[in-house]
């Protein structure tokens, strides 16, 4: 199987991950956004961060890259804005 490698970046490092075989380019691509999802999951509450994975191939070119931009919010902060928590419109 080929190996690829994920290059994660959390706004202030980039880690290069050891390769991993995957069957395709598209199993490389789902296997990166299970890790974004892991990576937001981990947060503590009312954490704001971005994070931006890249997938690169067996001969090093990025097939694909994703971010997701995250942002928490604790009860206090939302009452500070005006929210009240009741459903949205």
């Amino acid at each position: 199987m080929p190996l690829y490698r994920f290059a994660v970046n959390d706004e202030h490092h980039v880690d290069l991950t050891d390769p991993i075989e995957h069957p395709s380019d598209a199993v490389a691509v789902r296997d990166a956004h299970r890790a974004l999802a892991e990576l937001v999951a981990d947060l503590p509450e009312a954490a704001q961060a971005e994070f931006r994975i890249a997938v690169q191939d067996p001969s090093g070119t990025v097939i694909y890259q994703a971010s997701v931009t995250f942002r928490g919010e604790a009860a206090a902060d939302i009452k500070a804005r005006g929210l009240n928590g009741g459903s949205a419109k």
